[in-house]
């Protein structure tokens, strides 16, 4: 497998049991930058729900561009480093404006008041 792109989404089949997705199948997006994929053996990648948006997600479109089948909703709240060689292969890609999103969300959750 070519080291995943940030934005590509992928099939991840192999959720830990222990994992709040770990009864769904879920599509999940690469957010870690390019320049870290290739450096490391794991993404850090972001599930999509077809639920709508809570405040801290992010709303994403079905493009014919991204595989979406209907409207979603990344979930940056459950930002998690998935092994490259769990990743199935690329199913679409979502643009550059969405995943530049997924800093903005993790600055909110992450900062230190």
């Amino acid at each position: 497998m070519n080291d995943p792109l940030q934005g590509e989404i992928h099939r991840w089949d192999q959720v830990p049991e222990n994992h709040p997705m770990a009864d769904k199948n879920r599509k999940w997006v690469v957010v870690s930058r390019d320049v870290f994929n290739r450096a490391n053996d794991y993404v850090l990648a972001c599930p999509i729900t077809s639920y709508l948006p809570t405040e801290l997600d992010i709303a994403v479109p079905a493009t014919p561009h991204n595989s979406l089948e209907h409207p979603s909703a990344m979930l940056p709240r459950m930002i998690t480093p998935i092994l490259k060689a769990e990743l199935g292969p690329a199913l679409g890609r979502l643009g550059s404006k969405i995943t530049r999103e997924v800093a903005g969300r993790l600055r909110v959750l992450t900062e230190v008041v």
